[in-house]
């Protein structure tokens, strides 16, 4: 592998991903793969982010919640 030089950033529009922040993703790396399924020739349906972490809204929400109005948990 390379040695980067450099601030690098992954640009990212997945907000269901645990990693999701401010059209970003926050891991330093990511492993990118192929999707079985399809082979049209079109990137964005032939590949797959594997380091994918659903975000778990419901206990987001919850604690958002409990932020905003000062509710005990």
């Amino acid at each position: 592998m390379s040695e980067l030089y450099g601030k690098q950033g992954i640009g990212c529009n997945v907000s269901s991903c645990s990693y999701f922040e401010d059209n970003q993703c926050t891991l330093e790396s990511i492993q990118v793969g192929y999707n079985n399924d399809i082979s049209n020739g079109i990137a964005e349906d032939e590949t797959l982010c594997l380091s994918y972490k659903r975000r778990d809204v419901q206990n987001e929400d919850r604690a958002e919640h409990i932020k905003r109005f000062g509710l005990n948990e």
